[in-house]
């Protein structure tokens, strides 16, 4: 799966890649349906939040560009957050 951000609706737009699917709209702070590995005892929700970044170069300096990202926080927990990646949600 692909996504874009449309950073004036404050939203992602999941690609599928079957026909039937098309497309999912995702708002910023709507909560994400983690997929678990059978055995993870810690399970916690999830909600997406988009973010301003700034660039690093290949040598990991930074660029004074920013983009803006998509992430999933954990709930109650400000500074967590992981890259979105839609394979490892149930959309």
């Amino acid at each position: 799966m692909e996504f874009r951000i449309d950073e004036a609706k404050r939203q992602v737009i999941v690609i599928s890649g079957v026909a039937k699917a098309g497309e999912i709209v995702l708002n910023e702070l709507d909560p994400l349906n983690r997929k678990f590995l059978n055995g993870t005892n810690e399970r916690y929700e999830c909600e997406l939040v988009l973010q301003d970044v700034e660039v690093t170069n290949e040598a990991g300096e930074k660029t004074g560009v920013t983009e803006l990202k998509a992430f999933a926080r954990r709930k109650g927990a400000e500074n967590w957050l992981m890259e979105f990646i839609p394979e490892e949600y149930i959309l």
